[in-house]
C-alpha cells in the first residue's frame, strides 16, 4: 500500500523518522512550495496532484492546525485512509483512544482513558493525562502537562493563546506564561494551577 506524506517542512522531518521507526514505506511527499527531497524522499508535486500517485494512505506532516485539518479533509475526499501515527518511543495507555490521522510523537505520554481526536497532534515529550480529551486539530506542544480530565479543543486553544499573547504584550504575563489555565472538567470548569510560585515553567512538572 502506497503511503504519501503531505507536507515537506520541518514537521515532515519528525514524521518521516517516526514512519521509519515503524517500518512504514513512504512513496514520497506532496507540498505546494517545497521541491527538494526530504531525508532522501522525493517531493512528487503539489497537493493538487493528490490523486495522481496511486496512494491508498496519507500522513499529514503539518504543524499548523488549520492547514493540517484542511489537508486531512482533502485526503479524505481523495479516498485516502489516514492512519494514526504513534511513535514507538511514545507511551500510550492501552485504554487510551487515538483517532484516525492523529499523531503521538516520540517520548509523549497519553494516560488512561484519554482520547486523542482525529488529526490532533501530541508533539514530542508532551503529556496528556488520564481522561483528557484532545479534540481534532489542536496541537499539544513540547513539554506541557495537562491536568486530569481536561478538554482541549480548537476554540479553547485559540482563545487561550490570544489571552497569553495579549498579557505578554502588555507586560502583565511573563513569556513563557506562568499562572493558570482554563480547563473544562466533566461537569464544570475549574482553574488548574499551571505552576507553583517560585518554580519556572521549565521545571514545574519535575
Amino acid at each position: 500500500m502506497r503511503l504519501l506524506v503531505l507536507g515537506a517542512g520541518g514537521h515532515a522531518l519528525v514524521v518521516l523518522e517516526a514512519l521509519d521507526a515503524l517500518g512504514w514505506a513512504v512513496a514520497g511527499l506532496l507540498d505546494d512550495r517545497a521541491t527538494a527531497p526530504i531525508l532522501g524522499r522525493p517531493v512528487l508535486g503539489p497537493l493538487a496532484s493528490l490523486g495522481a500517485h496511486g496512494a491508498t494512505r496519507a500522513v499529514i506532516a503539518l504543524g499548523d492546525n488549520a492547514t493540517r485539518l484542511e489537508w486531512g479533509q482533502a485526503a479524505r475526499r481523495a479516498g485516502l485512509a489516514l492512519p494514526a501515527l504513534v511513535h514507538p518511543a511514545a507511551l500510550v495507555s492501552p485504554s487510551a483512544r487515538v483517532a484516525e490521522g492523529a499523531q503521538v510523537m516520540a517520548r509523549a505520554s497519553v494516560g488512561p482513558l484519554a482520547v486523542i481526536g482525529a488529526l490532533a497532534l501530541v508533539n514530542t515529550a508532551a503529556v496528556v493525562e488520564h481522561e483528557c480529551v484532545v479534540e481534532g486539530g489542536p496541537m499539544s506542544r513540547r513539554a506541557p502537562c495537562s491536568a486530569a480530565r481536561c478538554a482541549w479543543g480548537p476554540a479553547r486553544w485559540s482563545a487561550r493563546a490570544r489571552w497569553w499573547r495579549r498579557g505578554a504584550a502588555w507586560g502583565l504575563v511573563p513569556w513563557p506564561a506562568r499562572g493558570r489555565r482554563w480547563c473544562a472538567t466533566w461537569r464544570r470548569a475549574r482553574w488548574w494551577p499551571e505552576c507553583r510560585p517560585g518554580r519556572s515553567a521549565s521545571d514545574r512538572h519535575r
